[in-house]
Order: C-alpha cells, then sequence, then structure tokens
C-alpha cells in the first residue's frame, strides 16, 4: 500500500492510506473488541473541516443540527457511519486532532487499568443514546485514544418477531 501524512486545513493531522486491496475495510461486521471503531474530528471550525473532507473523500457528510448541541457532522460512507466531526470543547486544551476509538467489551476496567499504567482520563466513562459508553484517556507523551462499547444494534432497533412457520398460528 501507499500513506501519506498531511495537514489539513483546520492544521489537523491524518494519514491518507490505499492498501493493495481498497475494499478490504468495507464489512457489514460491527467493530470487534481491540479494533478502531469510530473516528472523531475535533476542530474549532467542523463546517470548514467537513466541507475539506467531503471533497477529499467518498463520504457523505450530514449536519447533524439537535436543538442546543454545538455544530457537527456525521461522515457515512456507503451507507455505513465512518466518522464524526464536532466543535472542539471550549475546556480543550488541545489542538486540532483526529481522536480515534479503540472498541473494548466493558470501558470502566480498561480505563482502571490504564490510569493504573499512568494514562490521565480526560473524559469520564459516559453513555451516549445511540451510540453507546465512551471515555477518553491521554498518556504521557500527550497521545489522545477513546475507549468504546458501541450500543448493542439491537438495543437500537428491536428486531421483527419471526413469522410463524407454515400450518402455525401466532401467538397472541
Amino acid at each position: 500500500g501507499r500513506a501519506a501524512v498531511i495537514l489539513d486545513p483546520t492544521k489537523a493531522r491524518i494519514a491518507l492510506f490505499r492498501g493493495n486491496d481498497p475494499g478490504a475495510t468495507d464489512t457489514d461486521s460491527p467493530p470487534a473488541v481491540g479494533h478502531f471503531g469510530w473516528f472523531q474530528l475535533m476542530v474549532p471550525a467542523p463546517a470548514d473541516a467537513a466541507a475539506f473532507y467531503g471533497a477529499l473523500t467518498p463520504w457523505t457528510l450530514v449536519a447533524d443540527e439537535a436543538e442546543g448541541a454545538s455544530p457537527q457532522w456525521k461522515a457515512s460512507r456507503n451507507g455505513k457511519p465512518a466518522a464524526g466531526i464536532i466543535e472542539t470543547p471550549d475546556e480543550a486544551n488541545f489542538p486540532p486532532c483526529w481522536l480515534p476509538y479503540v472498541c473494548v467489551a466493558e470501558v470502566e476496567p480498561v480505563v482502571a487499568k490504564a490510569a493504573a499504567l499512568g494514562a490521565e482520563v480526560w473524559v469520564e466513562s459516559m453513555d451516549v443514546p445511540g451510540f453507546g459508553r465512551f471515555a477518553v484517556l491521554s498518556q504521557a507523551a500527550g497521545g489522545m485514544i477513546a475507549l468504546w462499547t458501541p450500543e448493542p444494534a439491537e438495543a437500537a432497533e428491536p428486531a421483527a418477531a419471526p413469522a410463524p412457520a407454515e400450518g402455525e398460528t401466532p401467538e397472541a
């Protein structure tokens, strides 16, 4: 494959990569434990970032205009969620950056282990409806990462009851 690291117009660094099998990352499976499952770009001007990444990538970007919320965009590729772009929180003391989310079975035990190993907890574990539970950590050199337990798909959209087999009657 080939890769390059660029500084986007918002001053966030990103590595662009094209593997030998460009379709290898297209999957209908939910992200597995230990894999990166989400990426969040935090910048002062999310609309500018959305315009840049919308022109650069095959993503479809949609503004999420929830009342009272900070400006944010959701990126999707082939109808599947790919990333988010949000306004840097006022209390944040870091430059524009991409925050990778690693999937874990349970957030709290991994946060506790990371803290015991010297990580600093930036955002305590919290639930976000429709997304799951996450926490944000940094390590001594300043690298940041989020730990994430996705909300189960069945919690977001209940499965339909199976149809009765031929000759059976539905239970009341």
